[in-house]
């Protein structure tokens, strides 16, 4: 299910954007929208983890801008689309990554294609990869392609990546087992490399001896009783990827 928000403060135009999205030939059939007349509405609702925002630039209180700031926050991943009838971007409108930023006055034709490409989009970042961790810091969207490895943690699970500026950092997913995180990712290549962890094939640089050597310098070992299945599947993952 992709969750589609539609933040503005026009009640015609939320009606317009969402029948023109419901009804485009690339249109997402397990779709469920949200509606918002303003931004602090949307913001309350941040724990939903919208996979898709539209947000109006121009609308009283918090516009457009301030509302995606607040956003990020939270929701790094959604694909966020500015949507003006007025405003032209301004450099500080890309510091929260916009996907596209269109206007309300665009041909029907150039709408058509620009939903096309943002429909894609969220299908390309959400689909089989997204992982919602619950943490003691609220809810974390998780990117499983960007995952390095994970690790069992007591009655969770540590999630390992790398940050933007190339260090690893990790985040501990309440109540999950690493046994359900590798059922639901396996098919985009996690494997069990030892009983108490699950790596992601595509962040392996090099095998030496029973020595794994993933992204951010990580080294992990394979347990003996793994070693022949992981470099099976290793090897069968790869091939199918070529």
């Amino acid at each position: 299910m992709y969750k589609i928000a539609i933040c503005d403060d026009n009640q015609t135009d939320i009606k317009i954007l969402k029948e023109a999205l419901q009804k485009h030939p690339n249109h997402i059939l397990d779709a469920v929208f949200y509606e918002y007349s303003n931004g602090e509405s949307l913001i309350k609702d941040i724990d939903k983890s919208h996979n898709l925002i539209f947000l109006d630039m121009q609308m009283p209180s918090l516009n457009g801008h301030q509302t995606a700031l607040e956003i990020r926050k939270k929701n790094k991943l959604a694909v966020l689309v500015f949507y003006s009838g007025i405003h032209d971007p301004s450099t500080d409108n890309f510091k929260v990554q916009p996907f596209r930023y269109i206007k309300k006055d665009m041909s029907i034709d150039t709408l058509n294609s620009e939903f096309g490409e943002i429909l894609e989009e969220v299908r390309n970042r959400f689909e089989n990869s997204i992982f919602i961790a619950k943490t003691n810091n609220g809810v974390e969207i998780i990117n499983m392609k960007e995952a390095i490895y994970v690790n069992k943690h007591k009655y969770a699970a540590e999630i390992f990546s790398l940050s933007k500026d190339n260090k690893v950092t990790s985040i501990v997913a309440k109540r999950t087992r690493v046994d359900d995180i590798y059922e639901q990712y396996k098919n985009i290549g996690f494997e069990y490399a030892h009983n108490s962890y699950i790596v992601n094939i595509k962040k392996i640089d090099k095998i030496e001896d029973h020595t794994i050597c993933l992204d951010g310098n990580i080294n992990l070992n394979i347990s003996k009783s793994k070693f022949k299945f992981f470099t099976s599947r290793m090897n069968d993952f790869l091939i199918s990827k070529h």
